[in-house]
């Protein structure tokens, strides 16, 4: 602990851990690991570099530490500069990589001039690091142990034995961003007639005035698939809970229920990463590794790089691999929605297919054109025109998907598809009320549509079919819409 410069791997040890306990059930082990084995090898990697320039061990091994000090606490230190002085230079990028570089110029200098650096500073950087160790230690086996996943949902949902043979399939279909008849004919002055004609003749309900309980993906599918509304105090700043809807997606009630009713669950959606069968990149929401390593001083620096070279320099070789990550996720997710179609299973299956479709970036017009690049950059989500265009196109692949699913399945499955809030790219002085108004639409075998009714919201969409095809009597809540912010 004197003698050992052991801060030089307990570091990024603490960095990760840290990182895992704060996402906890958000990151997996696997990854986990494999990003803390990544910044040790780099931080020795370093260290054997900087030895050239110090000619000595230690000061190498003290500057590759002060190094990684700033790269692993640039995010929370930019995040809190952000807070409190939004306004002013400090959380600028101008400001802020200039004066990391100045520091670590100072670094070095000071390293050069000083003959030997005292050991008094290892052995409080490895002290104090041994104590943070222990105490995220003890933190995560208090969240392994005692995790609350649905913290935010109100527990309301009192279920009785069912005893249901009738059990086909169940596929959910969430085009994010789809807004509803209303919206489209009274802000966007578009006719979606057509493409609803097309769900009625294939025996589906649509919900009209159907409207999402929240204006954010995350919240609003939290609170649908909970069947709950959630509890949040300070609707001007959700983003902080983002976390806790992560969790509450992914142990969710809904899922649960299904599992309990002998339902096997493919989560086909942009919540669901890690799935094996499902290869998604990191696009819009952080997973795995992009959690630790986003916030990181090289993390800002390569989104700063990401951005300008699309928006900026409109360099299309350097920024068009992440600008059509999600048009690759989407398709990847409607691949492996298709092919589950004409998979025939020994259990019922409950299938949660979610495509950021038509939500922007508006990758195709109404006739399956790729747009040019230029119009998928920061600034086209207002483009209404390419977002009806998207939305058109968006139709024709639900109707080809629903097309499929019926033709393929053993017995006639349940399809619903709910879109998770309306289109939100409207003037600034536009009623609020526009942004929940979704798109609703359910095929039951029976075609018994009675129980829903005009007006539902998504909260209640899952109560209602529970109570009619699984014999509960849940209650349903009042159908409400409550607007959030991220600041």
């Amino acid at each position: 602990m004197r003698k050992k410069p052991l801060f030089l791997f307990l570091l990024p040890l603490f960095f990760v851990l840290h990182g895992f306990m704060d996402n906890y059930d958000l990151i997996s082990v696997k990854s986990a690991l494999l990003v803390m084995i990544t910044y040790i090898f780099a931080a020795y990697l370093i260290a054997w570099l900087s030895s050239f320039i110090f000619n000595n061990r230690y000061k190498a091994k003290l500057f590759t530490f002060f190094l990684l000090l700033i790269n692993f606490f640039f995010g929370p230190l930019y995040d809190f500069l952000d807070a409190v002085a939004k306004k002013s230079f400090l959380p600028k990028y101008a400001f802020l990589l200039p004066f990391v570089f100045l520091l670590l110029t100072l670094t070095i200098i000071w390293l050069k001039k000083i003959r030997q650096p005292s050991l008094k500073t290892g052995f409080f950087a490895n002290t104090v690091l041994l104590l943070l160790l222990i105490t995220d230690s003890i933190f995560l086996t208090i969240k392994v142990y005692k995790q609350d996943d649905r913290r935010l949902v109100y527990e309301n949902t009192s279920l009785t034995a069912a005893h249901v043979t009738d059990k086909p399939d169940i596929y959910l279909i969430v085009p994010d961003g789809y807004a509803g008849d209303a919206e489209l004919k009274e802000m966007l002055q578009f006719d979606n007639s057509s493409f609803l004609q097309q769900l009625k003749e294939r025996g589906f309900h649509i919900i009209e005035k159907s409207t999402s309980n929240y204006n954010m993906t995350v919240f609003s599918i939290t609170s649908t698939l909970n069947m709950s509304y959630l509890k949040i105090k300070d609707t001007k700043n959700a983003g902080p809970l983002f976390s806790d809807c992560y969790r509450a997606i992914k142990h969710n009630r809904l899922f649960e229920i299904m599992r309990k009713e002998g339902y096997k669950i493919n989560d086909f959606s942009i919540f669901n990463p890690g799935n094996k069968d499902l290869p998604m990149e990191e696009s819009v929401f952080p997973a795995n590794g992009g959690l630790l390593a986003g916030q990181t001083l090289l993390g800002h620096i390569i989104k700063i790089i990401r951005y300008n070279a699309a928006n900026k320099l409109k360099w299309k070789s350097l920024a068009s691999h992440g600008v059509y990550a999600i048009a690759r996720n989407n398709k990847n997710i409607y691949d492996a929605t298709w092919n589950s179609a004409e998979q025939h299973d020994s259990k019922p299956r409950f299938i949660y297919t979610h495509m950021l479709m038509p939500h922007s970036p508006y990758y195709y017009n109404k006739n399956g054109e790729l747009l040019p690049f230029e119009a998928l950059l920061e600034g086209t989500q207002t483009n209404q025109k390419n977002y009806l265009g998207y939305l058109q196109y968006t139709s024709k692949k639900i109707i080809s998907l629903i097309d499929h699913i019926q033709k393929e399945s053993a017995m006639p499955p349940v399809i619903i598809v709910m879109s998770d809030h309306g289109f939100r790219r409207l003037p600034a002085n536009t009623d609020m009320k526009y942004q929940f108004i979704n798109l609703t639409a359910i095929y039951l075998p029976e075609k018994n549509y009675t129980h829903f009714r005009e007006g539902m919201s998504n909260v209640n969409l899952f109560r209602t079919l529970l109570n009619i095809r699984f014999g509960q009597n849940l209650p349903l809540l009042q159908d409400s819409s409550i607007y959030l912010e991220r600041e």
